[in-house]
């Protein structure tokens, strides 16, 4: 099916969009109880959680109630498809997956796990392909520029993913599973409160034989994945705490080759470690008129890739972030009734690459520890006026110590509630930075791939403008957003040179823009049903559409309770349409098969401590690919128990 540009219908859309929402606004009542779309607080969206009734940014939250229903064992089979979100898998499940947000690069999204970037130094992406659902509580997926807050990388949004805290009573959890294709997986967390200390520890595995991803052959690719996390911590005192988190992560995942065009069987894989640790002593002053927070952040991460063609290559990146944060508050009601939170914050932050094993050409000197420094300041000012209308102001310096420009960003965000009419309008604008990867900078072997150490940060500028509004006492909510950002300076491969390749800012501007809708619906005390849908308009420089970023995604997510709500039974639906790659074989853009997913999970509390299920994913055995020669996988079925003891 073809349909019209986008710059032919966007105007039309918010016209008729502001107009029927006007019209809804005068026809159904107020907010009462019934369905979400938020929780009541929202962690990311700046330096202090904030009620989600006064973020002015875009946000969708995904909850462990949602992963537990979905029984996904990886993360990202929750993101597909959500507002705005676009998912890259090649190939079997574990192998590499990019997640992009509203039509931008996969290194302009910020991943935030436990307060630890998670982005790789070298490349400026994280591997969805390793994120494993069990251990999560949370998942928050903030869209639109977020560098005034966060900086590089948070381009064009934020996902930030927070595990079990342990905090409260103490809670013991198990999940074993099995299932085809020979894959099993696990979880086993224990935690809890006592006194003024706190802790939790978890182990979450899982391993498949896979499938074949090549459209030739039968060789099956599997993956495996062990993920070890630690938190803890002490309530010194009514107004000072320390806390530190550890995770670990060791995973395999075999791979097929592409030496020349199509993807074709090779004994190929990819080898990955990781550690994350985190320390933070937070207080406050003056009953919490005045709040601090410090730190230290260390991240190490190793891979091999194992290549026949190629040849093997290895690399150690590393990051250090020391931080600290504090904020102001002050209420003046006879001012507007007014409550003020003004919050400062500085980073120094430390970088590194060093080559371990890509040594067939590289002198020493080129495989020598490179390592670059930042220094970062931001101030965030949010005020709340009047009882529904909430502003923030975001503004951040960052001094990148001679390597490339420093940079400037900032982000504005208001929320402006109409309780009458049970309706928020929302809206945020903002710049965005990215700024070049270590790799990009110092490149890697100078027979293929050289550096280049004059590159220009990448930037963006991008605002969206929204309404949420409730329906029907609140029985039925909707959002609807219509955003739009450019691109400047993209970084991309310069082939002038060939056959050494490097990379270099682009001359002209990359355009995006889109409508976002999620809603939700509990029409009976026993059914519960979502739904999002995305158009996305994005194109580079030259005006071609961008690859790997779907025109039009949807989902929807339906869950009924039954046996006085003892059993549930969850129905997800994922649409993709109108995606583009490139065919490495002719090296011309095509056009994907469109896809429809339908994933189902029933489960059955057999007593108040386990609950047993079993689920079925792709249960349609949709043939499709969401990169071009990369085989998805096929239906498979599982089947597991989940035992929990004490927690609220």
């Amino acid at each position: 099916m073809n349909f019209p540009r986008a710059d032919r219908i966007s105007r039309p859309i918010i016209l008729g969009g502001v107009s029927i929402a006007a019209l809804a606004l005068s026809a159904f009542p107020s907010v009462s109880e019934g369905a979400t779309l938020l929780p009541d607080i929202i962690v990311g969206s700046s330096f202090e959680e904030t009620p989600s009734e006064r973020v002015g940014s875009a946000v969708t939250v995904v909850t462990s109630e949602d992963l537990r229903n979905q029984g996904v064992v990886l993360a990202t089979e929750a993101l597909r498809s959500l507002p705005g979100v676009s998912v890259s898998q090649s190939g079997p499940q574990g192998s590499l997956t990019q997640v992009r947000i509203r039509g931008a690069e996969a290194n302009h999204t910020l991943v935030l796990i436990d307060g630890i970037e998670a982005n790789r130094p070298g490349d400026g992406e994280y591997d969805f392909g390793g994120l494993l659902a069990a251990e999560i509580e949370r998942i928050e997926i903030i869209r639109g520029a977020q560098s005034g807050i966060y900086g590089s990388n948070a381009h064009a949004g934020v996902i930030n993913i927070q595990t079990y805290p342990g905090r409260g009573a103490p809670r013991v959890r198990a999940v074993v599973e099995g299932g085809t294709p020979a894959s099993a997986a696990g979880h086993l967390s224990a935690g809890g409160q006592q006194g003024a200390f706190f802790g939790a520890v978890s182990v979450t595995g899982y391993d498949t034989d896979g499938f074949n991803a090549s459209r030739f052959g039968d060789e099956k690719d599997g993956a495996d994945n062990l993920t070890l996390t630690a938190k803890g911590g002490v309530d010194i005192s009514e107004h000072f705490n320390i806390a530190a988190n550890l995770r670990f992560v060791d995973r395999r995942t075999e791979t097929d080759g592409q030496p020349v065009d199509f993807l074709v069987e090779r004994p190929n894989a990819s080898e990955l470690e990781e550690i994350h640790g985190r320390i933070v002593a937070s207080g406050s002053f003056f009953d919490g008129a005045l709040s601090y927070e410090g730190g230290a952040i260390y991240s190490e991460i190793e891979s091999r890739g194992i290549d026949v063609d190629f040849g093997n290559t290895g690399l150690l990146e590393d990051r250090t972030d020391l931080f600290y944060k504090t904020t102001l508050r002050h209420d003046t009601p006879d001012m507007f009734g007014a409550s003020h939170r003004l919050t400062g914050y500085v980073r120094h932050r430390t970088e590194g690459i060093r080559f371990t094993d890509f040594t067939t050409f590289a002198t020493p000197a080129q495989l020598a520890h490179k390592e670059r420094e930042v220094l970062s300041f931001a101030g965030e000012y949010q005020v709340d006026l009047f009882d529904h209308l909430s502003l923030s102001a975001a503004v951040r310096h960052d001094d990148n110590n001679g390597a490339f420009d420093d940079a400037t960003t900032f982000r504005l965000a208001g929320s402006y509630r109409l309780a009458n009419y049970g309706a928020r309008l929302h809206a945020s604008v903002g710049t965005g930075v990215t700024n070049p990867t270590l790799i990009e900078q110092f490149g890697y072997d100078p027979t293929t791939f050289v550096g280049n150490p004059n590159l220009t940060p990448e930037s963006s500028t991008s605002w969206d403008v929204g309404i949420e509004k409730s329906f029907y006492d609140g029985l039925l909510v909707v959002d609807v957003t219509y955003f739009q950002s450019t691109l400047e300076d993209e970084i991309v491969n310069d082939f002038s040179g060939f056959p050494v390749v490097t990379v270099a800012n682009a001359d002209g501007t990359s355009h995006r823009q889109g409508v976002e809708v999620s809603a939700a619906w509990s029409p009976l005390s026993w059914f519960d049903l979502t739904a999002t849908y995305t158009y996305l308009d994005s194109t580079d420089a030259n005006g071609s559409t961008e690859l790997r970023r779907p025109r039009h995604a949807g989902r929807v997510d339906a869950t009924a309770r039954f046996a006085q709500d003892r059993g549930t039974l969850t129905l997800s639906a994922v649409m993709n349409a109108d995606t583009r790659d490139t065919n490495f074989a002719t090296f011309q853009t095509v056009s994907l098969d469109d896809y429809f997913l339908v994933n189902a999970r029933a489960a059955y509390q057999l007593n108040p401590f386990a609950q047993a299920y079993v689920r079925v994913e792709n249960l349609l055995d949709e043939d499709y690919e969401e990169v071009w020669s990369y085989r998805a996988p096929g239906i498979s079925a599982y089947a597991g128990l989940v035992l929990t003891l004490g927690g609220e």
